[in-house]
């Protein structure tokens, strides 16, 4: 598993890639407060190991929500 130097404080867990690859999971808001996501992707894609990318999750309670929400809503077609 890749991990990002600096930023053990920011793991939250393991994942699966889409490829079936155990990865770390991290805060995404916890890692910005040091270094840009963007920034760590350009890095694991320049190296040729989005496979064993890290994930990063940006927690939002309002989400679950909103999607909740949109379920119980019958769409209209017209």
């Amino acid at each position: 598993m890749m991990s990002i130097e600096g930023l053990d404080d920011c793991i939250v867990g393991v994942g699966l890639s889409a490829s079936g690859d155990e990865v770390l999971v991290y805060d995404g808001r916890k890692v910005e407060e040091h270094i840009s996501v963007t920034t760590i992707l350009a890095k694991v894609q320049a190296a040729g190991q989005q496979d064993h990318s890290p994930l990063f999750v940006f927690f939002d309670e309002d989400v679950r929500g909103e999607v909740i929400d949109a379920i119980r809503e019958p769409e209209h077609y017209h």
